[in-house]
């Protein structure tokens, strides 16, 4: 299986300079956050990002670090993700959305936090 991080949005959601998937969190940006939890989960066989021109930022920073994009033609994730979904020609994959799954992991530890301070 194939785990596909779509990353190829504007960052339009958060009046941040910087592409959000790429505002650091634990000294690195949330997107590798992602895909390191993908690659560590061994259930898939390659983890890839969806890049557009919409994030050269985000692109380059993937690249350096070894991480094999997909171009898409940036224009809106409905349509980013269909055209991915014709490329992959009937791969099996699992499509996370950055910012989405950090706000998950965020949650998820800050549920932990609650349970550890009624505990102590």
């Amino acid at each position: 299986m194939i785990g596909l991080v779509m990353a190829g949005g504007r960052g339009s959601r958060m009046e941040f300079p910087a592409p959000e998937k790429l505002l650091l969190e634990y000294e690195k940006p949330i997107i590798f956050h992602v895909i390191d939890s993908l690659n560590d989960s061994h259930c898939f066989s390659k983890v890839f990002a969806a890049t557009s021109s919409n994030s050269p930022d985000t692109k380059y920073e993937l690249e350096q670090r070894g991480i094999e994009t997909l171009d898409t033609q940036g224009n809106g994730y409905v349509n980013d993700l269909n055209f991915l979904l014709q490329k992959m020609n009937g791969s099996v994959f699992v499509v996370i959305v950055c910012i989405l799954e950090f706000l998950l992991l965020m949650l998820i530890k800050f549920k932990i936090w609650i349970q550890l301070k009624k505990i102590t």
